[in-house]
């Protein structure tokens, strides 16, 4: 029987075609060649003819071919070789020919059929033989059918193997594919999702579950990075480093499977909650990623009722207990309403401590100065010895001094009593907690004592902590009560600016110092204002006198200042016509020191007129102070036409301006010109950093004690211009000019092209605006730009902290993005939910490298 073919009938035909050809060949070059005169030439030439034929015919029939035809035409290319052997009288040379037709039969056919062509062989071969006459038939015979018969067996050996080869491995791959299909029927009946993924996070496939999971159709996934299948926006940088990490650990024989939780956004705008089992696999050298989803928001919102329900009982009960704990301190609060005093309140207030806690004894030590506790109330009665302080660190007191933490002493042994509140009492079990003043500070600690058997629990701290509350609420109203200077500090903090302005190429830092032995109203006040143009007025003052009338005074001033500032009046037509205000109002006799001066943000220009005002400070790039002693004049309501003169300098890059009041300098017992000193001094300690600028100035009046004056100190910083800009632009579009300006100032120190220059400025002020308009940054809301040079090339990080609004209408709006990307080399935005960050890169047409 024979066996299949390893080729098709095309393939049978084709070599078939070879083999005439080749024949063809053979017979038209012996003609074509010198060649001996036996050679019958129109004999060879007929029968190469008729040969090509016969490969014409077989191409042309080609697959349609049959297998008894290729037998036929085979043993046809045998005659024909015979033929041309004989025609030709190469009995010798040519035969080796007749090795073709063999390996074909050995090479398409069974080993026996291709024995009987080899058999058909020998016979012609011998026939030509005979008729030509040789005498040596059988050794030609031996060779020229011997030869072809034994590589044929050997062909015909290997081809067997590789068939039978051939076979299992299709075997192999129907058991596969059936394996596959019935592997595909399980996971597509499935209710979880099953996703699998390339080693780059492409989606390869995925079954009807995860469809369903998904919210979306196999065709819109399918070769998708995983991410963009409702991943949240920040989520996808930590999915995608877990993902990476789990094919490291796969490649290095290391873990190969994780867990994980993930949220996924559907495009119908639900959320899926799952946990997903993802693992790596590696097929014929390829590495996949394998997920399933599990959908577990069901089991999430039993989960929430259970909690909810919880607390719904935890929070009847805590309701209950707080009802019983509101009843027994507002024995406490009342304590604490009706006195006002604290050598009246304190015995009070520890009685009724006493009483709450239903303790045997109860202490109060509040914090001194030097960190000791100072003991101010005891119900027991001390020894005659007992101490009136407790070191910081002593006893249980000072323990929770140090710690701040609660604390309970059961069995207290001598040196847990070294506050020896209750050093005469048979105390078994201490309980302590710190009092906190609003602040959160500790102001002292509050101690009950229970003698034996009964010991503190942590209810009791629960209870003395609220207890506490209430105490050190108490001590503050006392406190408060005493010091009306407090309310001074407060109403004086209310009469200056909430916030100073942001404006870019300026930073701006202020402080308040009240003086420490006044209870009234001081009238030293501060302003900052920003002007068109990038600029900025920087206004100092000083009320004479104090109490509400001067309060009164210093408002009327700040916002007759702002008024006439923003109709656009210079800082000496300000202080002339504030001057009239002061001097022709019959309500007040107050007179008024005043500094006006303002600052260009992008030249550093600084005019100023000064009222008989302390003179500002100038610092430079290099640190060096210098008092502004031009433009002086009377402080306003003295004089009716007082001459007020503009002076102009510049505060180079670096460089800083401050303004302050004469409390800064002025000190009982000391020439004032030591105070200036002390004040340059100051100044020229340290960076120009405006609030670290304002510290170290305002640290010279603490360092000499308690001032008897108000402090007031206004300092504005020029921004240096080095490899790296960074600022702060108010969401305003009035803002926008100044930080093309100074952009356009710090570009021309690396020597950027004109076109350059107009390019990044274009493209900065398109996406501030943007961020206003269309990002709706609210107002007070501040844009961060920061401007770095990196071999030659400009990145710009631009930040706001808007939200974009719906588009709208088509129009002239809408082409800001369009715009900065024509005019940028690289543009990268990034939305999360804080606002947008959006990041340009120009590289500069003269390659500066800064």
């Amino acid at each position: 029987m024979e066996r299949p073919s390893t080729f098709d009938s095309r393939t049978k035909a084709r070599s078939l075609a070879f083999l005439f050809a080749a024949g063809a060949l053979v017979g038209f070059l012996t003609v074509g060649f010198p060649h001996e005169d036996n050679v019958a030439g129109e004999q060879v030439l007929t029968v190469a003819t008729t040969s090509l034929l016969f490969a014409l015919a077989c191409v042309r029939i080609g697959g349609r071919i049959s297998d008894w035809l290729v037998h036929v035409a085979l043993a046809s290319v045998t005659v024909i070789l015979s033929l041309v052997v004989h025609f030709t009288q190469q009995s010798t040379l040519y035969p080796l020919i007749y090795a073709w037709p063999a390996l074909y039969a050995f090479y398409f056919f069974s080993t026996p059929t291709a024995i009987a062509h080899l058999a058909f062989l020998g016979a012609a071969y011998g026939t030509v033989l005979i008729v030509d006459g040789t005498t040596d038939v059988t050794t030609r015979l031996v060779l020229v059918v011997g030869t072809p018969l034994v590589i044929g067996l050997l062909i015909s050996r290997l081809l067997t193997t590789m068939r039978e080869g051939m076979e299992r491995m299709a075997r192999q791959e129907r058991a596969l594919r059936s394996s596959e299909r019935r592997t595909r029927l399980i996971v597509d009946g499935a209710r979880d999702g099953f996703i699998s993924t390339d080693a780059e996070g492409r989606v390869l496939d995925v079954n009807a579950a995860a469809e369903s999971l998904l919210g979306r159709s196999r065709a819109d996934v399918l070769g998708r990075p995983f991410q963009e299948l409702g991943i949240p926006d920040g989520d996808h940088e930590r999915f995608e480093a877990r993902r990476r990490a789990l094919l490291e650990g796969a490649r290095e024989e290391g873990e190969r499977h994780l867990a994980l939780r993930v949220a996924i956004d559907r495009p119908d705008g639900s959320r899926l909650s799952a946990e997903s089992m993802i693992w790596a696999v590696e097929r014929d050298g390829e590495w996949m990623i394998n997920a399933r989803l599990t959908d577990i928001g069901e089991r999430l919102r039993e989960q929430e009722e259970r909690e909810r329900r919880v607390a719904a009982e935890a929070a009847r009960e805590q309701a209950e207990l707080a009802t019983t704990t509101i009843a027994r301190l507002q024995a406490v609060a009342d304590a604490a309403l009706t006195h006002h005093h604290l050598d009246d309140l304190l015995p009070t207030i520890l009685q009724r401590t006493r009483e709450v806690m239903e303790a045997d004894a109860a202490g109060l030590l509040l914090t001194q100065e030097d960190g000791s506790l100072s003991r101010l109330a005891c119900d027991s009665t001390p020894a005659p010895t007992m101490p009136d302080r407790v070191r910081a660190n002593a006893g249980i007191a000072g323990r929770v001094l140090a710690s701040g933490r609660p604390l309970v002493v059961n069995d207290p042994s001598a040196d847990d009593l070294a506050d020896a509140a209750f050093s005469n009492q048979a105390i078994a079990s201490i309980a302590c907690v710190p009092l906190l003043s609003k602040g959160e500070q500790i102001v002292g600690v509050v101690q009950i004592g229970y003698a034996s058997p009964r010991r503190a629990s942590d209810d009791d701290i629960v209870l003395l902590r609220l207890t506490a509350d209430r105490v050190a609420l108490a001590i503050d109203h006392a406190r408060a009560f005493g010091r009306e200077h407090r309310i001074a500090e407060t109403l004086q903090r209310s009469l200056l600016p909430d916030a100073l302005p942001a404006l870019p190429g300026v930073t701006l830092a202020a402080r308040y110092l009240p003086a420490a032995a006044e209870s009234e109203v001081g009238g030293d006040w501060y302003d900052a204002i920003t002007l068109p143009g990038g600029r900025i007025l920087l206004v100092m003052g000083d009320v004479s006198g104090k109490g509400l009338a001067a309060a009164s005074t210093l408002g009327s001033l700040r916002n007759a200042i702002r008024a006439y500032a923003m109709e656009g009046h210079g800082p000496a037509e300000i202080a002339e016509l504030v001057n009239r205000f002061v001097l022709y109002d019959d309500t007040r006799d107050h007179m008024a020191t005043l500094v006006l001066a303002v600052l260009d943000a992008v030249s550093g220009a600084l005019e100023w007129v000064n009222a008989g005002h302390p003179p500002p400070l100038i610092i430079d790039a290099s640190g060096t102070p210098a008092f502004l002693e031009g433009a002086r004049s009377v402080p306003l309501g003295v004089l009716a036409f007082p001459a007020y003169r503009v002076k102009r300098t510049t505060v180079a890059p670096g460089g800083a301006v401050v303004l302050y009041t004469d409390g800064l300098i002025e000190r009982r017992g000391e020439h004032l010109e030591t105070g200036m000193a002390a004040l340059a001094a100051a100044a020229a300690d340290g960076p120009t950093l405006a609030d670290a600028l304002c510290d170290r100035l305002l640290a010279t009046a603490a360092s000499a004690g308690a001032t008897t004056d108000d402090v007031a100190i206004l300092t504005s910083c020029h921004v240096a211009l080095g490899k790296r800009l960074e600022l702060t632009v108010p969401s305003e579009p009035s803002a926008l000019s100044s930080l093309r300006g100074l952009l356009a100032r710090w570009l021309g120190l690396w020597d950027a092209t004109a076109a350059d220059v107009h390019a990044i400025l274009l493209a900065c002020n398109e996406a501030c605006a943007n961020a206003i308009e269309h990002a709706g940054t609210p107002s007070g809301e501040k844009i961060d730009v920061v401007a770095v040079l990196d071999d030659g090339a400009v990145d710009i990080t631009i930040r706001d902290h808007g939200r974009w609004r719906p588009p709208r209408p088509a129009g002239d709006h809408g082409r800001g993005l369009d715009l900065i990307d024509a005019l940028m080399d690289d543009v990268h935005v990034q939305r999360d939910d804080d606002g947008t960050t959006l990041r340009l890169r120009l590289r500069l047409s003269s390659g500066v490298t800064a």
